[in-house]
């Protein structure tokens, strides 16, 4: 729950060999999805896994700031996440900002059904 994404947030912020992260179906919510969102730009991951965590646009926000700042990100799955329109625009901000990100899932989000 949220809880577990301050915690994983300060893991993720303290493991620099730590390279592909798996976070799927951990029910994050927003607040655990900013949490870890905000300590990504600290880390050295390349592939990152946040599908069905509930996120929102609380957490899609977050994400949006955090990607430009992921030096070796390569891969984001943020599907099923309730992602509105508002963290989808937070999201392409930081998606277009990004130097290095290849592949981006996004898939059965509400962006578009505000």
């Amino acid at each position: 729950g949220e809880a577990s994404g301050l915690a994983l947030g300060e893991m993720i912020a303290s493991n620099a060999h730590l390279l592909d992260l798996d976070l799927g179906w951990n029910s994050l919510r927003g607040a655990g999805g900013s949490s870890v969102a905000h300590a990504l730009p600290r880390s050295a991951l390349r592939r990152i896994n946040l599908s069905w965590n509930s996120i929102g646009d609380q957490g899609a926000v977050a994400l949006g700031e955090a990607i430009p700042g992921i030096a070796a990100l390569t891969h984001l799955d943020i599907s099923h996440n309730r992602i509105g329109r508002l963290g989808a625009t937070a999201l392409a901000d930081g998606l277009r900002r990004s130097s290095t990100l290849t592949s981006c899932e996004l898939s059965h989000n509400p962006m578009g059904l505000d």
